[in-house]
């Protein structure tokens, strides 16, 4: 019987396979550990939450900031009112005066006049000047005693009273009588359509010191109020008020624009940056209400919100030199 013969089959060497690739094998693929698992399950719960508290942190920062630089525009704006309201009153009271009947006669009573003068004195608590229009040279001074002549002019010059017919604010001048830092408040008296006298009161600047200090300020914050010519009037601080009255204010406490519109610049003053606002007086053309606040106190309102982002002290922040 014929013996059956087997033939071997040659497998190509490229085709031997290894046992570990096998369909059966491949089908087995290795699970992640579990640790990174939860570490990617966390991450993908925690980078959109801390992205959206940075960037609420940042928005809340934002308005902060916002809200404090209008905060200060407010301050200013209010400190500046109340000095218009007391130039206002003095005004009122000089213009009552200027239409004071005795003055109508030819030459004007002014002994009768002098007796309602001496009497608005006393309600203002200050000193009323009557002044020739054509010499400036003083017919009247309460700060005299009554029936005692005035002698020579006033320190202050309203002539520009008697050239425009309007009333007026000076500058800061050292008074003919009292010999101190004063301001002067003038109205016309006009009769047949010509300028015959001119009535001031002076201001005393503690007068205006005392208001400003009475106002609730920023921390750290100080109000001043400079003249026409950028001297200091009035500072809310009562030892700078003495130091600084009648002098010419620091050039980086005078805004470019004096007189005019509130606005919010930095500057660095005796190696310290202020966060400063201004505002015109509008009862004293030229004058100028301006209220400085540390910009480490400014800023550190402000930046509240981001104290879980960044080191508490607000020393390592650049206080840059733009706008709040």
């Amino acid at each position: 019987m014929p013996r059956s013969i087997q033939v071997e089959t040659p497998i190509p060497s490229g085709a031997i396979q290894d046992p570990r690739s096998s369909p059966a094998r491949r089908g087995r693929r290795r699970n992640p550990p579990l640790a990174a698992v939860l570490l990617g399950s966390i991450l993908a719960v925690l980078v959109p939450a801390l992205g959206f508290g940075a960037l609420s942190a940042w928005q809340a920062a934002n308005a902060n900031r916002l809200a404090a630089t209008g905060r200060l525009q407010d301050t200013v704006h209010g400190l500046a009112l109340s000095v218009d309201r007391e130039i206002a009153s003095i005004r009122s009271t000089m213009s009552a005066l200027a239409t004071s009947t005795v003055l109508d006669s030819r030459p004007p009573e002014l002994q009768r006049f002098e007796t309602e003068v001496r009497r608005a004195s006393s309600v203002l608590d200050t000193s009323i000047v009557v002044l020739d229009a054509q010499d400036l040279r003083q017919l009247i001074n309460t700060a005299l005693p009554p029936g005692q002549a005035p002698r020579g002019v006033s320190a202050a010059d309203f002539s520009e009273v008697v050239r425009t017919a309007r009333p007026l604010v000076t500058n800061v001048v050292i008074g003919a009588v009292a010999r101190k830092p004063v301001v002067g408040v003038a109205v016309p008296v006009q009769r047949d359509g010509a300028v015959s006298l001119i009535v001031a009161a002076r201001l005393e600047p503690q007068r205006l010191q005392r208001l400003l200090a009475a106002q609730s300020l920023p921390t750290g914050a100080v109000a001043t109020v400079l003249d026409a010519a950028g001297t200091v009037v009035a500072v809310s601080d009562g030892k700078l008020h003495a130091a600084q009255l009648g002098s010419k204010a620091a050039t980086s406490l005078r805004p470019a624009d004096a007189g005019q519109d509130h606005r919010v610049w930095r500057a660095t003053r005796d190696g310290v940056e202020h966060v400063q606002s201004s505002r015109a007086i509008a009862t004293a053309p030229g004058w100028t209400m301006v209220i400085a606040q540390p910009a480490r106190d400014f800023d550190f309102a402000w930046r509240t919100p981001l104290t879980a982002l960044v080191p508490a002290d607000p020393s390592p922040w650049p206080s840059g030199s733009s706008s709040p």
